[in-house]
């Protein structure tokens, strides 16, 4: 499925026709409507001139009001702006519309019916462009448009929203699957269950592994279905996660784990999206490495900032591997495309390979 955005323009060249048949029917349907504002011949030249001033005046204040992005904006200092930004329009508009009523009437005094509306719209002083009459005349001829062509937006805008928003479900929840098969291997599981056999005999050890493999199932299987879930939780899951490696790694195996730079654990984050880090540590650093390695771990909240930092050995054999943290597979892949989804904008990734060691850090704008 392609990163691209769903747009109801299929290309550029789509979207300018687009705009520029809707400038020319916002043109026609001014000057249909002339015939009632002027009683005269919509296509009389003073009309048509006057239309094309509207037209400019209509096309200037819809790309200004697009721009303030007044249909998704929810902070009081943006409305602020904006409401700032809408008077100055307004005012900009009255003038127009009026000044250039008064111009084409000295050009075309044949046409009594301007200077008829040239007089009744008269600006006298500057506190006349907020009069009931000048208002009345600025939203006949100018803001009704605006208005269609805004409410025209907004339901376009909204439509991609809605689109964009059922494939990125649609899409999130095919990654997770993928990124679950990716994550819970056999040989893990095996491996594990292999080691808890052998512990058997001490109850105690015994019992806690079994119940930090079934967390870490009960985890992947269903709370990684939620959108979000708390840093706590996500920790914990990590922690669990960690501890079972550690179970099945011998003594010459160094592994850290620190999070006690959390501040904030209600942070909200998108379930498994470290673990797939941490796992390629252990599949390319630890496993791959005959002698002495190690791993270290570090995850910590700055503010409303996740990070998430992780270092490894690299295996003396590494010419060997072929597929490493750096170039990633099926899992990192799908990490990174799930940032991408999820956190647009709101993310960084650093993987780094050095001649020792791998290193990949991971920060997070959460709320």
């Amino acid at each position: 499925m392609s990163s691209a955005k769903y747009s109801i323009y299929p290309s550029f060249r789509v979207r300018v026709i687009s705009h520029f048949l809707a400038w020319v029917f916002i043109f026609a349907l001014f000057v249909i409507t002339s015939r009632a504002l002027f009683k005269t011949d919509p296509a009389a030249p003073p009309v048509l001139i006057y239309s094309v001033l509207i037209l400019l005046m209509i096309l200037l204040n819809h790309y200004m009001l697009s721009s303030l992005q007044i249909y998704h904006t929810t902070k009081l200092k943006r409305w602020l702006l904006i409401a700032a930004g809408i008077v100055c329009l307004y005012v900009c508009s009255a003038l127009v519309t009026i000044s250039s009523l008064k111009l084409i009437a000295a050009h075309f005094p044949e046409y009594e019916f301007f200077s008829v509306q040239s007089k009744r719209r008269g600006l006298k002083t500057f506190g006349d462009i907020f009069s009931y009459s000048t208002f009345v005349w600025v939203l006949t001829v100018v803001i009704f448009y605006n208005l269609l062509l805004l409410f025209i937006k907004f339901a376009k805008n909204s439509y991609e929203s809605n689109v964009n928003n059922t494939l990125l479900v649609s899409e999130n929840m095919r990654l997770e699957l993928d990124f679950l098969r990716s994550q819970i291997q056999p040989h893990f599981l095996f491996n594990t269950l292999n080691n808890i056999y052998g512990l058997v005999l001490d109850n105690q050890r015994a019992s806690t592994s079994i119940l930090k493999l079934s967390d870490l199932l009960r985890f992947s299987l269903y709370e990684s279905k939620s959108s979000y879930i708390t840093l706590k939780r996500e920790n914990e899951f990590l922690a669990g996660y960690i501890d079972l490696e550690q179970m099945r790694h011998h003594k010459r195996t160094e592994i850290n784990y620190d999070c006690k730079g959390i501040e904030n654990d209600q942070l909200k984050i998108a379930p498994l999206l470290l673990v797939n880090f941490i796992e390629n540590a252990f599949k390319h650093g630890i496993n791959a490495s005959l002698g002495s390695a190690w791993v270290n771990i570090k995850l910590e909240t700055v503010g409303n900032v996740i990070s998430f930092t992780i270092e490894n050995s690299k295996p003396e054999n590494d010419d060997a591997e072929k597929t490493t943290v750096a170039k990633g597979g099926l899992g990192l892949m799908n990490t990174k495309r799930r940032l991408d989804l999820i956190y647009p904008d709101q993310h960084s990734l650093t993987i780094k390979e050095t001649e020792k060691t791998y290193f990949v850090q991971l920060n997070i704008s959460a709320s």
